[in-house]
């Protein structure tokens, strides 16, 4: 797995926004139901991930691997 870098998570997200856009060129989706299939995906990944309105308001750090939940290692 590569390193958690910035550049690794702004390719990722390039990559999400490119694959949503595809569902709505496909599909027909609206923002919502792209973002519902978003959280139902991370959802079963991780039943018991906590998307309490507090983790929006933690304020962005460039350290990825000290955010709760972001340290690649603890998805191996």
């Amino acid at each position: 797995m590569q390193e958690w870098t910035d550049e690794f998570i702004r390719h990722a997200q390039q990559e999400l926004v490119a694959m949503v856009k595809d569902w709505q060129y496909d599909y027909g989706s609206t923002d919502d139901e792209c973002a519902a299939m978003l959280l139902w995906m991370a959802l079963r990944l991780k039943p018991d991930l906590n998307l309490g309105p507090d983790v929006m308001k933690q304020p962005a750090r460039s350290d990825v691997a000290q955010r709760p939940g972001m340290n690649p290692e603890s998805h191996r």
